[in-house]
C-alpha cells in the first residue's frame, strides 16, 4: 500500500474499505452513555486527566491543573445556568465596513 502522508501517523490507500479505519486513523472510539448526565462526568473526568497529566504550555514546571488550582481563588462563580447558543439581535457597526473583521478563520 502506498503511504498518503508522512510521518508516523501514516494513512494507506486501501485502507479506506475497512469498517472504521478513518477513526482508527485519527484515535477516535465510540463512547456509549444512556444520559447527558453520563456524558457529562465522563467528558469531566477526562478534563481533569488530562490537565493532571499535561504541563501548562506558559509554565512548564507546573502541570495544567495546578495553575488551576492556583487560580481558582480569582475565578468568578457562574450561578445560571448555560444554555448554549442563542442569537440575539444586534446593531451593526458603522465604524468598520472590511468584511473579513470580526471573521474567524480556521488555520489547519
Amino acid at each position: 500500500m502506498r503511504a498518503l502522508s508522512g510521518g508516523t501517523n501514516r494513512l494507506y490507500l486501501g485502507c479506506w474499505l475497512e469498517k472504521g479505519s478513518v477513526e482508527n486513523h485519527v484515535g477516535l472510539a465510540r463512547l456509549r452513555v444512556r444520559s447527558y448526565d453520563e456524558l457529562n462526568g465522563v467528558t469531566l473526568d477526562r478534563c481533569l486527566a488530562f490537565a493532571k497529566a499535561h504541563m501548562h504550555p506558559e509554565r512548564p514546571e507546573q502541570s495544567i491543573w495546578e495553575c488551576f488550582e492556583e487560580e481558582r481563588g480569582s475565578l468568578v462563580r457562574h450561578a445560571g445556568r448555560i444554555d448554549g447558543f442563542h442569537v440575539v439581535p444586534a446593531c451593526e457597526s458603522t465604524w468598520n465596513k472590511d468584511p473579513s473583521y470580526g471573521v474567524i478563520g480556521i488555520q489547519k
